[in-house]
């Protein structure tokens, strides 16, 4: 009896894997320099000092604004003593005696002293006498000033002579207007206060003496009604 021998043969099978390879991509982070640059100061200190230098030429304007004013002054005060009664305009003498010091200056018509203290006087004159009467007073003019503290010698001057209140009237009135507060004049004694009329030789003395004042009264009377 013959026994058959099988004989089996296995197969190997081999199975390859392909390796499989990650590769990570490398990130870079580079951080951009930040340079901080500080301006000298040491430059700008040099326009100051320039300018420091150039300071004194404010003096000049000064000088010059100084110089205006009192040229304006000037020409007012020349207005108020010049502007004399003229045509139809009324008038009325008046004197009193302020207790102020005497300048020998004040006799002199021209001197900025005697315009400025002219100013003074028929401003505060004028405001008292304008309340009384806000329709027929015009104006005061300064004829004089002498010594004896000051010895003030004026004129007022209305729209006409019917509008002239008596001497008495006048006298009272300032006196009110001192007493009042209305007009400052440092009139201590108000018995040295008095008021006449004048003739009318004395009125055509007076406009032949200030033909100026007369000129520019016309021109300029609607200027100093608004300011006064």
């Amino acid at each position: 009896m013959t026994t058959a021998f099988t004989t089996t043969t296995a197969v190997l099978t081999t199975t390859t894997v392909a390796p499989t390879t990650t590769t990570a991509a490398s990130i870079t982070t580079t951080a951009a320099p930040t340079t901080t640059t500080t301006s000298p100061t040491t430059t700008t200190a040099s326009p100051t000092t320039k300018t420091s230098i150039s300071s004194p030429t404010s003096s000049p304007t000064t000088t010059t604004t100084a110089t205006a004013t009192t040229k304006t002054t000037v020409s007012l005060a020349t207005l108020y003593s010049a502007a004399a009664p003229i045509g139809k305009e009324g008038s009325l003498q008046l004197g009193f005696k302020m207790n102020r010091v005497f300048q020998s200056t004040y006799s002199d018509p021209t001197s900025i002293d005697y315009q400025d203290l002219a100013l003074n006087v028929t401003s505060e004159v004028n405001h008292g006498y304008r309340k009384i009467y806000p329709l027929t007073y015009l104006r005061s003019s300064i004829n004089k000033f002498t010594k004896g503290s000051i010895i003030v010698n004026m004129t007022l001057i209305f729209i006409n002579q019917p509008s002239v209140p008596s001497s008495s009237i006048a006298i009272q009135n300032l006196i009110d207007s001192l007493k009042n507060d209305i007009s400052f004049l440092d009139i201590t004694d108000t018995s040295t206060i008095s008021a006449t009329a004048p003739t009318s030789t004395i009125s055509a003395a007076n406009t032949l003496r200030n033909p100026v004042g007369i000129t520019i009264f016309v021109t300029m009377l609607t200027g100093l009604l608004i300011l006064y």
